[in-house]
């Protein structure tokens, strides 16, 4: 992961480009993810939308595209790495800012729940003055929404590649694990749906919102572009 200088250095040129197109503090944390994504971690944007095909003639580039603030509060971008394909889905839910990464290949998906009035301070300027602590949403962006979805290549003692997954509940505590791995619809009305419910309310509370705003979420019907 680059440092936070060059995240810094990065977000200063980033401004002068969209300064204008900031309208609100959720802009300003996709925008933040999205440079994680390109400038950080090697992901080639394709533009808006959620179509889950890559035309064989489809060009990434690393700037936010035309018209991916458009909707204001709902957010969708496409993303390409390693020739997988992942799609960035984004909602304001309450006083949080739902963000989801679906890997398409892997079927994997991950979130991140941000507050946006207590992680953004302004629209514009130098990162210090737009983002409350820029090192933390950076490492929960990398931990919480890249990692858990992303595959990452090995290279062993025979300079052979092979691709590993990195499990994206390996940084759980394991009781957290064990109420994470048990599908709701089997144990739904039961007392240990109840208990896990209770635990994730009390243990969790902020994570538990987040689930919950994500999982309705999910099931949006979503705009056409």
């Amino acid at each position: 992961m680059a440092s936070s200088i060059n995240i810094s250095l990065l977000w200063e040129l980033f401004d002068i480009l969209h300064a204008k197109n900031m309208r609100n503090f959720e802009d300003v944390l996709v925008s933040y993810t999205h440079l994680n994504l390109t400038a950080l971690n090697a992901f080639e944007c394709l533009g808006v939308g959620e179509d889950k095909t890559i035309a064989s003639d489809e060009e990434g580039f690393e700037d936010l595209p035309d018209r991916w603030n458009l909707h204001g509060i709902r957010y969708a971008l496409r993303y390409r790495k390693h020739g997988q394909l992942y799609i960035l889905l984004a909602q304001k839910s309450r006083d949080l800012l739902v963000i989801n990464l679906f890997n398409v290949q892997q079927l994997k998906v991950s979130n991140i729940a941000l507050n946006a009035k207590e992680c953004v301070k302004q629209l514009n300027g130098a990162l210090r003055d737009v983002l409350s602590d820029a090192e933390i949403i950076q490492r929960r962006i990398e931990d919480e929404l890249i990692k858990p979805v992303l595959l990452i290549t090995k290279i062993d003692s025979s300079q052979q590649t092979d691709f590993v997954e990195i499990h994206p509940t390996s940084h759980m505590s394991p009781e957290y694990r064990y109420t994470m791995s048990m599908p709701e619809s089997i144990y739904l009305g039961s007392s240990l749906a109840e208990q896990r419910l209770h635990f994730r309310k009390r243990a969790f509370p902020v994570q538990h919102q987040a689930r919950t705003a994500a999982l309705d979420y999910s099931s949006y019907n979503w705009f056409n572009y």
